[in-house]
C-alpha cells in the first residue's frame, strides 16, 4: 500500500500534433524521394521530438543516436530481406532456412537493439543502460515460446511475464537498476479473462450462425438445379440368392450385356463430373455477382461498414485490455532505487483511442497519423507518475557523479542499430 504522504512527480508530454505534422510530412517525403535512405534521419528526428517533449520536472529526455548507425542496421536488414525474397528461386528450402536463421538470431537482435536504444537515451545528461545477456534472451525469446507451443498456449502468460521482467530488470538509469517484482499470478488472471471473452463470443456467434446455415442449406436444396438430381447416390442392385442365379449360358449372356453397359456407365460418370463442374462454376459466378452488386450498389457497402466496425472493435477491445492491464502490472510493481511508479491506464480509454485513431487515419488517407501518434503518447504518459520522497534533481546529480563520463563513451561503442523500432 502506498503512503499517502509520498511525493507524486507527474510525467508530462507537451508535444503538439500541429508541430509534429511538419516533422512527419518532411520525413515521409524525403524518405520516399531517397528510396528509404532518409528513414534513418527520420527516425532520429521523430524520437528526438517525442523524447524532448516528455518532461519530468520540466526537463525532457534526449536521444543521441547517429543516423548513420541506424542506416547501417537498416542496410543489414535490407540485404537479409532481399536474400530471403530471392532464395525461393534458388531452392525451395532456402526461405525456411532464412526464417530459421532469423528465429535463432532473435535473442541477439533483442539484446543488441535494447543496448543501442538504452545507451542513446538520457535524462539530465545521465544515460540509460542495458545489461541483459544473450543466454537470458535465448531463454525468454526461444525456449519459452517453444514451451508455450508444447503446452497449447498454457505457458503464454508465464512467457509474457518473463519477457517483461527480462526487459525491465536489465535496464539501468546510470548505475541504478530497475526492478520489477514477480507477478506471475496476476499475469495469468489477465490472460484468463482475455481467453474467456473469445470463447463467449464464439458461443454466441455459433448459436446464431448454425441455425442460419441450416436454413441456407435447406433453401439451397429447394432451389437446386435439375442436374443435381444425377448426383444422388445410386444403390447397387441387391445380390440374388443362390437359387435364382442364372445358368452358365445365361451368365455368358449377362456378361455380354455388362460389357455393352460399361461405356454407358462411363458416360454417366463423365456426365456427373460435368454436372459437378457446372455447379462449381455456378457458385463462383454467384460470388462474383455478389461482389459486383456490392460495389454497384452503395447500400451494400453501407451494410458492410457496421460489420467491419464491429470486427475492429472486438480486436481493439482485446488489445486495449491487454495493454492497460499488463502496463499497469509492470509499472506498479517496478522500482528504481527509492523511487516507484504509479500507472493508471484504462482499457476503455485504449479501445476508444485505437478505434478513433484508425478511423481518422482512414478518413484522411493517412494524414491524421501524426495526430494519432501524439494523442496516444500524451495519454500513455499522462497516466504515469513517479512515487517517492527523494528530490529528483538531487537523485540525478548523485547518480551522474557516480557514472562520471563513461556513459557517452560506451554509447559510441554501439554504433549499429539493429532494433525493431
Amino acid at each position: 500500500m502506498e503512503n499517502s504522504n509520498q511525493t507524486l512527480t507527474p510525467i508530462v508530454f507537451q508535444g503538439k500534433a500541429s508541430e509534429y505534422f511538419g516533422i512527419w510530412i518532411v520525413n515521409l517525403l524525403l524518405t520516399l524521394l531517397t528510396l528509404g535512405i532518409y528513414s534513418a534521419w527520420a527516425k532520429v528526428r521523430r524520437k528526438k521530438y517525442f523524447y524532448n517533449n516528455t518532461l519530468i520536472q520540466n526537463v525532457g529526455f534526449d536521444y543521441h543516436a547517429k543516423p548513420t548507425a541506424i542506416l547501417k542496421g537498416r542496410i543489414i536488414a535490407f540485404v537479409f530481406f532481399v536474400g530471403y525474397s530471392m532464395s525461393a528461386n534458388v531452392h525451395p528450402i532456402l526461405p525456411a532456412l532464412f526464417m530459421l536463421i532469423l528465429f535463432t538470431a532473435l535473442p541477439w537482435l533483442v539484446v543488441r537493439g535494447s543496448l543501442f536504444n538504452a545507451h542513446n537515451t538520457s535524462h539530465r545528461g545521465l544515460r540509460f543502460d542495458f545489461v541483459g545477456t544473450l543466454r537470458g534472451a535465448t531463454r525468454v525469446y526461444i525456449v519459452l515460446p517453444l514451451v508455450t507451443l508444447l503446452t497449447f498456449g498454457l505457458g503464454a502468460p508465464y512467457a509474457a511475464h518473463e519477457r517483461k521482467q527480462f526487459s525491465v530488470n536489465n535496464h539501468k538509469f546510470g548505475l541504478s537498476p530497475f526492478v520489477m517484482q514477480p507477478r506471475v499470478k496476476e499475469f495469468y488472471k489477465v490472460y484468463l479473462k482475455l481467453m474467456l471473452i473469445p470463447i463467449l463470443i464464439i458461443a454466441i456467434l455459433a448459436a446464431i450462425a448454425i441455425p442460419a446455415y441450416q436454413h441456407y442449406v435447406k433453401k439451397a436444396a429447394a432451389h437446386a438445379t435439375p442436374g443435381a438430381a444425377s448426383l444422388v447416390k445410386i444403390e447397387p442392385p441387391p445380390i440374388k440368392q443362390a437359387a435364382e442365379m442364372p445358368q452358365p449360358e445365361a451368365q455368358i449372356e449377362q456378361s455380354a450385356e455388362e460389357t455393352q453397359a460399361a461405356p454407358a456407365a462411363q458416360e454417366e460418370a463423365v456426365a456427373q463430373e460435368k454436372t459437378m463442374e457446372e455447379m462449381r462454376q455456378e457458385r463462383e459466378r454467384r460470388k462474383q455477382d455478389k461482389m459486383r452488386d456490392m460495389f454497384e450498389h452503395p447500400g451494400m457497402l453501407l451494410y458492410m461498414v457496421p460489420v467491419f466496425a464491429l470486427y475492429a472493435l472486438v480486436i481493439f477491445s482485446f488489445y486495449g485490455y491487454l495493454q492497460a492491464r499488463i502496463g499497469n502490472l509492470v509499472w506498479n510493481n517496478t522500482t528504481l532505487d527509492k523511487l516507484s511508479f504509479k500507472s493508471s491506464l484504462r482499457a476503455r480509454d485504449f479501445i476508444w483511442l485505437y478505434f478513433t485513431n484508425i478511423l481518422a487515419i482512414m478518413l484522411t488517407f493517412g494524414l491524421a497519423t501524426p495526430w494519432a501518434q501524439v494523442r496516444m503518447a500524451k495519454y500513455r504518459i499522462s497516466k504515469l507518475q513517479i512515487v517517492g520522497d527523494v528530490d529528483f534533481d538531487r537523485f540525478i546529480g548523485d547518480k551522474k557523479a557516480e557514472v562520471k563520463a563513461t556513459g557517452e563513451e560506451l554509447a559510441d561503442m554501439f554504433d549499429v542499430d539493429l532494433s525493431f523500432g
